[in-house]
């Protein structure tokens, strides 16, 4: 929730500033609830960077990668 949060006022602040995200950065989708439905609200922007760490195991690791094949 939080990632969303900041994501979507970065993309709208300003038309979007600079930003940076751990953990859900690939997608750069972001999107806030509404009484009316879920994610309503929303924006793609994506992180200008992303940074990795080298410390997961092989298992977190092979995970990481099947998200990003996904995009």
């Amino acid at each position: 929730m939080v990632g969303d949060m900041c994501g979507f006022a970065a993309a709208t602040f300003s038309r979007g500033i600079n930003f940076f995200q751990v953990n859900s950065s690939v997608g750069g989708k972001t999107g806030i609830n509404h009484p009316l439905g879920k994610n309503l609200i929303r924006a793609f922007y994506h992180p200008q960077c992303t940074k990795d760490t080298l410390n997961l195991s092989d298992r977190d690791l092979a995970s990481g990668i099947a998200e990003v094949v996904k995009y």
